[in-house]
């Protein structure tokens, strides 16, 4: 796929990826990491990031699929996030970037029994950070279209 890419895409144009799989009955993830922002892994309130070993995707010809390391680990209860740069990239109240440790607390600050009630709340929080001071309740709920990036997490796990 990379190198399909690298030869069809645009010029200077390049794909972040994390590509993976999850059993259901080993309870095995499988993640290889292409230049995206680390896969995290939160077993209770501890976290383990799984960054990038390489370049993303589309940028040079490989030889073959071995700089794309294989991360294997069994789930334990825990649950493990993917998202784009649009959550890491979104300011505090102080307006800088919350990086990937804010990443950590706003899981960790709306972690829930439910994991779709949880990344709904940790998207919400960003969603009404993204908008400027002395925006009205009545902005807020008429206009979808905030963000300055995109703003996708998944999450796996019990």
């Amino acid at each position: 796929m990379n190198n399909d890419l690298q030869e069809t895409n645009p010029a200077g144009t390049f794909i972040t990826s994390i590509v993976g799989r999850y059993n259901l009955k080993t309870d095995l993830v499988e993640i290889a990491n292409a230049g995206h922002q680390p896969a995290l892994l939160k077993i209770g309130d501890n976290f383990k990031e799984f960054p990038s070993s390489s370049v993303p995707l589309a940028v040079t010809k490989h030889k073959d699929e071995s700089v794309y390391k294989l991360e294997s680990f069994n789930l334990n209860g825990g649950r493990i996030y993917c998202f784009t740069d649009g959550f890491s990239e979104c300011m505090d109240d102080n307006k800088q970037e919350i990086g990937i440790d804010g990443v950590k607390n706003l899981i960790l600050n709306h972690q829930n029994s439910s994991l779709k009630k949880e990344l709904e709340d940790a998207t919400e929080e960003i969603r009404l950070k993204s908008f400027k001071t002395g925006t009205t309740e009545r902005d807020i709920k008429e206009n979808n279209d905030i963000l300055d990036d995109d703003l996708t997490i998944i999450g796996i796990g019990k």
